[in-house]
């Protein structure tokens, strides 16, 4: 049987998981810190321990699937390459392209293409 996690434990767990850029994965945060992916998953979302440090900020769960080719601002290149969703953001945000699009995740310009 385990123990239950301390304050400090969890306050810890709460810290170690969001210090992680939003564009991390999931999987990528799991596998730097030793957590489970869900735990990573629902503390990164505000679903655990969401009373804990409360200054720090989660992730808006319906935009964990954003992606910056999803947005009114992206404007798509003619080529693809291997299947890449190559293009720009029209407001010149650099990030978009260097981070798998998954810059969308916490970008305050967002606004999914309909």
């Amino acid at each position: 049987m385990t123990r239950p996690l301390s304050l400090r434990q969890k306050e810890s767990r709460v810290r170690a998981i969001l210090a992680h850029p939003f564009t991390a994965t999931h999987a990528a945060v799991a596998a730097a810190t030793g957590f489970d992916r869900e735990i990573v998953r629902r503390i990164r979302v505000g679903a655990r321990y969401a009373e804990l440090l409360p200054e720090l900020e989660r992730m808006e769960p319906e935009r964990l699937d954003a992606r910056c080719h999803q947005c009114v601002q992206w404007e798509p290149c003619k080529v693809k390459v291997s299947g890449e969703r190559l293009g720009r953001c029209a407001l010149g945000i650099p990030e978009c392209r260097s981070d798998g699009q998954t810059w969308a995740r916490g970008c305050g310009a967002f606004s999914r293409r309909p």
